[in-house]
């Protein structure tokens, strides 16, 4: 009897820990796969903002483009990381909700600089490690899904890139001061 309980116990212990590593996909792979995750939810959840807050309507069209291109990708990594055996965080980390913060305190106009300025920043982050996880990534599958998103998410950042010349066009930095002539008196 006893050693019927030890067979059974460990053959449990077996099954718990194959279904905790169900998952064949290596290391570097799953981490590229949960970062991606979290830089995509944020995106979602930064356009939502941004197509709310935004003065500037060509913000509001990048932020509807985003989070339409952003969310049909979530859905697909979420479907590649179900057949994968590997689970998906479902929030943003620390420092993308600290950008969410620092977003959401800005007025209209401030906002439109800022907004693009980070989505400037965060799609040449992204499109480095899809570029990185396309040609070092060791499963094909992973491999394949991050090359296909590297040509929108570089489009992304040409747009992101372009429309953040156009605020800093719409809107400069600093205002507009009145200069003196020659005479001394006030030129517009």
């Amino acid at each position: 009897m006893n050693a019927r309980l030890a067979v059974a116990l460990a053959a449990f212990a077996f099954g718990i820990a194959h279904a905790a590593d169900k998952s064949s996909v290596a290391k570097d792979d799953r981490k590229f796969m949960e970062d991606a995750a979290r830089a995509g939810l944020a995106e979602v959840d930064a356009a939502k903002m941004a197509k709310g807050k935004a003065e500037s309507q060509s913000v509001k069209d990048f932020a509807r483009r985003m989070e339409e291109d952003h969310a049909k990708a979530n859905e697909e990594l979420r479907q590649l990381a179900a057949a994968k055996g590997v689970s998906l965080p479902n929030d943003v980390d620390r420092v993308h909700k600290r950008k969410a913060d620092e977003l959401r305190n800005h007025d209209s106009a401030q906002f439109d600089r800022e907004y693009m300025k980070q989505q400037v920043s965060d799609h040449k982050h992204v499109v480095a490690q899809f570029d990185r996880e396309a040609k070092h990534g060791h499963d094909a599958d992973v491999k394949q899904w991050a090359a296909g998103k590297l040509p929108a998410l570089r489009e992304h950042l040409q747009m992101a890139q372009a429309a953040g010349k156009g605020i800093a066009k719409e809107s400069p930095s600093a205002p507009h001061q009145p200069k003196a002539d020659s005479s001394g008196s006030m030129v517009k």
